[in-house]
Formats: C-alpha cells, sequence, structure tokens
C-alpha cells in the first residue's frame, strides 16, 4: 500500500513539473509599443515638414489680375482713410504694384508736391512689415517689386526686403525661382548669400 502512494505521489510530482515547463513566459509588449509609437512620431514630423516644403515648392504663387483702374480705385480706397485706419494685410496686398505701369502710378505719390508722401511712407512701411511677417501673398510680391526698383528708391527698398528675407530664408529660397527674371536678376546676390552660403561684397549688395 505504501509503495501504490509512493508511485502516485512521483506521478502527480511529474505531470505537474512537466505543465510549468509548458507554459510560456509573458511577454513584454508595452515598452515595444512605445519604442514604436517614438517612431511614427518622428516619422509623422518629418512627413508634415517635407509637405510643407512640397507644397511651397511645387504651387506658384497666383498671378495678380487686374485692370489699371482697378488698381487706382484700391490705393484711393486706402487713401481717402488715411491716416486713420491701420490697414490689414489683405488691404495692403491689394495695392502692391506687380506692371511698370502700376509701379509708375504708385510711386506717382511721393511727387510733384509731395502731397500724398505720408501715405506713400505708410504704404511702403506697411509692404515691408506684413512682408517680414508672411501674411498672404505679400512676402512674393514684395520680392517681385525688385524688377521695379532703381535710383533713390532702390535704397529704402534694398533694407526693407532684405529684413523681411532674413525673417523668412527658408521660404525666400523656395519662391525665389518664381520671381520675374529682372527681380531674380536683382535678388541674385542676396539669394547666394541666403541660400547658397556665398557671402556678398559690398559691391554686390543690392
Amino acid at each position: 500500500m505504501k509503495n501504490s502512494i509512493i508511485i502516485l505521489m512521483l506521478i502527480a510530482s511529474f505531470m505537474i513539473s512537466c505543465n510549468h515547463k509548458g507554459k510560456r513566459l509573458p511577454s513584454e509588449p508595452k515598452e515595444v509599443v512605445q519604442k514604436g509609437s517614438e517612431v511614427d512620431k518622428k516619422n509623422k514630423l518629418v512627413k508634415i515638414v517635407d509637405t510643407h516644403s512640397k507644397v511651397l515648392d511645387t504651387v506658384p504663387p497666383k498671378k495678380v489680375e487686374r485692370t489699371m483702374e482697378e488698381y487706382k480705385t484700391n490705393l484711393t480706397r486706402l487713401n481717402k482713410v488715411f491716416p486713420n485706419k491701420e490697414y490689414t494685410w489683405k488691404e495692403i496686398q491689394s495695392i502692391i504694384p506687380t506692371t511698370n505701369k502700376e509701379f509708375e502710378v504708385y510711386y506717382e505719390l511721393t511727387y510733384p508736391d509731395y502731397e500724398h508722401l505720408n501715405f506713400f511712407e505708410t504704404l511702403d512701411s506697411k509692404i515691408f512689415e506684413y512682408s517680414k511677417l508672411d501674411k498672404g501673398d505679400i512676402l512674393f510680391l514684395g520680392l517681385d517689386m525688385a524688377q521695379f526698383t532703381d535710383g533713390e528708391y532702390a535704397g529704402s527698398y534694398s533694407s526693407g526686403i532684405e529684413d523681411a528675407v532674413f525673417s523668412n530664408k527658408e521660404k525666400f529660397c523656395i519662391i525665389y525661382k518664381y520671381l520675374s527674371k529682372d527681380s531674380k536678376w536683382k535678388l541674385e546676390s542676396l539669394y547666394k548669400e541666403v541660400c547658397l552660403g556665398i557671402e556678398r561684397s559690398i559691391d554686390e549688395e543690392y
């Protein structure tokens, strides 16, 4: 009888040990999931940046289409409320000259009797202010004004537009190719310095 009990106990202990060996140890999925989520976040961030650059790179700024009368009306509208109104970026965008004829009308505000000189200086400073803040298409339109600038206006223009460029280096480097041929030529040395790291000489400063 004793022998039978001993045999039964040995069999039971053997079966228990086999059951323990057959069980799998629990995995630790939490750490793997956490690592995976960090990678996913990084990948998403890269995609966002790449998408932003791609949009800037592949979608050229919209071409402004308006008549001379419409341009003059925009200027007159702003002149009527000067100096009692703070102009919005959309209002300023509407008076940025995009053709030689528009620029002639715009710059005529500075002469012959200087009656509208303060109005002109306010508009001009707002163009550079909103270019620096990158509002709407003002940075692009402000850059493309380079094709019209020369003489006494070139000095004040270069100072204002360079300030805007150095505040928006990445965008400037991307949209430079969409500028007019003359604007690219006038801003070429600035582009080389900002985008290619080629320092300008004093003679090349715009």
